[in-house]
């Protein structure tokens, strides 16, 4: 039950652990993306204890850790999906679960200095642990499972264009799961997406990849 609050670098040959002037709370469940405009890492929510959802952004550059106090900000929630827009220069977080045991469908954006919420008519149902990643070839967001308040593991793919969310019918899709773990491969332009766990409770060791857009 010990929350982790050590910042460790991967250069690609070694883990190092940074010794910091400043440093978020220990936490689980937190979201984080780097910001490649500002060249910063963005750390959001968590628990930080076994009942306290946290609500702040941090910021690290390298050198240390930044709270950031903003106008506004998402509710505190753990277990949701965030990853960097580059084509707009905005962090985009969605879903999660919130104190009131609540799955969220909000999408909010980070642009560095403020939060903002959007709003639309029909975004993908309320879910956490669901999967997020960046297609920079195409300037889209991706978002496959996660897993409902009803207990349901999610197999829909869904994209976000900066303007709205779009439900696609993919010929073949991944099953149901959440918790599983998905970037964009830039020199192939594909979507990978790994592991998972699904409704019979079988850790999934599973590869897939999103080549190209299906049609809604």
């Amino acid at each position: 039950s010990t929350y982790d609050a050590t910042t460790w670098e991967y250069d690609g040959t070694t883990w190092t652990r940074r010794t910091l002037p400043a440093s978020p709370p220990g936490r689980h469940s937190a979201v984080m993306a780097f910001d490649t405009r500002r060249n910063v890492t963005v750390l959001f929510g968590g628990n930080s204890t076994s009942s306290t959802y946290d609500a702040t952004t941090w910021e690290y550059d390298g050198t240390t850790w930044t709270r950031r106090t903003l106008p506004t900000s998402p509710t505190g929630r753990n277990l949701a999906a965030m990853a960097y827009d580059s084509a707009r220069g905005v962090m985009v977080l969605f879903g999660g679960d919130s104190t009131a045991a609540t799955y969220d469908s909000t999408t909010w954006e980070y642009d560095g200095t403020n939060w903002t919420r959007r709003t639309f008519a029909t975004p993908p149902t309320g879910r956490q642990r669901p999967t997020l990643a960046f297609d920079s070839a195409r300037g889209r967001m991706v978002l496959f499972g996660g897993d409902s308040a009803s207990s349901t593991y999610d197999a829909t793919t869904w994209e976000y264009d900066g303007t709205t969310w779009t439900r696609r019918s993919p010929a073949t899709s991944p099953t149901g799961r959440h918790s599983a773990t998905m970037v964009f491969d830039s020199r192939r332009n594909v979507t990978v997406l790994f592991g998972g766990d699904s409704r019979s409770a079988t850790y999934d060791a599973t590869t897939w990849e999103y080549l190209v857009p299906a049609t809604p």
